[in-house]
């Protein structure tokens, strides 16, 4: 990637960050809303029903209000990231045992070992891991449709050995349209402690 191009990307990624920061209040109606897939449980917590993703997306920097018809290609355009964020929260809380095959195959490289050494979601050996929130606003850029930013809650319980943990996390992910599929290019997470 050339330099000037990658200027553009930081600069087209530093817009929608500020923008999602001021302006994607989830109470605001001019993005779609959607429920993003996800487990209702994984292989370590079968019969624990889990609650659904609420899911607000939008245009970033874009129209200040939205048509039906709109608001239908916005939510169309940010499925495959809706899908990338479930795929990779059930890595991170519900099925750590996954978490590495996930990172490596949702991030690019450099991204993807960062995320592997920080102890976001929970640690392997939690068990009864249960979602109490899971909410994204996800916002795609205008002009090229091939950067996005998501801004995720998740706030989860469960037990680690014989004691009951609560956990809340926050993060943004930034996405880049790499050959044809979206790629987490850079995050940052605030998890409070597990307790």
């Amino acid at each position: 990637m050339t330099p000037p191009r990658r200027m553009t990307l930081l600069i087209a990624l530093l817009t929608i960050a500020a923008l999602v920061a001021t302006s994607c209040d989830p109470a605001d109606d001019k993005g779609g809303d959607s429920t993003a897939p996800g487990s209702e449980g994984s292989a370590t917590t079968p019969d624990i029903e889990q609650v659904a993703w609420k899911v607000k997306t939008r245009l970033a920097p874009g129209h200040k209000k939205l048509t039906n018809k709109q608001k239908g290609r916005v939510k169309k355009g940010a499925a495959p990231i809706e899908n990338v964020l479930a795929e990779v929260y059930d890595a991170l809380f519900l099925a750590p045992e996954d978490r590495t095959e996930v990172v490596k195959a949702r991030f690019l490289p450099p991204t993807a070992k960062a995320l592997l050494r920080t102890d976001a979601g929970v640690t392997k050996g939690s068990s009864e891991v249960k979602m109490l929130r899971r909410s994204a606003d996800i916002a795609i850029e205008v002009a090229t449709k091939r950067l996005a930013v998501a801004r995720v809650a998740i706030k989860a319980k469960g037990m680690n050995g014989d004691k009951t943990f609560t956990v809340t996390h926050k993060a943004r992910w930034w996405f880049e349209k790499v050959k044809g599929r979206w790629k987490v290019i850079a995050f940052r997470i605030d998890q409070g402690p597990r307790r």
